[in-house]
């Protein structure tokens, strides 16, 4: 996700942005942070990862990296529609994920 440049506030765009000790520095150039998520009810496992790579150049928009992987294990007959529906739900599992990780600011760049 491309975010305009300078950034002053992480949480302008992510809901679980990277914190920094109060006593620091509050500067961060890049950071790279993973979470996994497990939905108890439903077997399902998301594995969110966050970074930042500061750019190049000043020319260069800053990139937010939100990464989601989800995931079951489950056994499915060949022929059935079990499977189908299985990842109907990990897909509204994983756009759930995404857009509580993400303000309402960063959802209006993707409509």
């Amino acid at each position: 996700m491309p975010i305009p440049a300078p950034l002053k506030d992480f949480d302008a765009y992510l809901t679980c942005p990277p914190e920094v000790p109060p006593d620091l520095p509050q500067s961060i150039s890049s950071f790279l942070q993973q979470t996994v998520i497990v939905d108890g009810a439903s077997n399902q496992i998301a594995r969110v990862t966050q970074a930042l790579e500061h750019p190049p150049s000043v020319s260069v928009p800053m990139t937010i990296l939100l990464d989601i992987d989800v995931m079951q294990q489950k056994s499915f007959d060949a022929d059935g529609p079990a499977m189908w529906e299985a990842l109907a739900k990990l897909r509204d599992f994983k756009n759930r994920i995404f857009f509580d990780y993400i303000t309402e600011e960063t959802a209006g760049y993707f409509v």
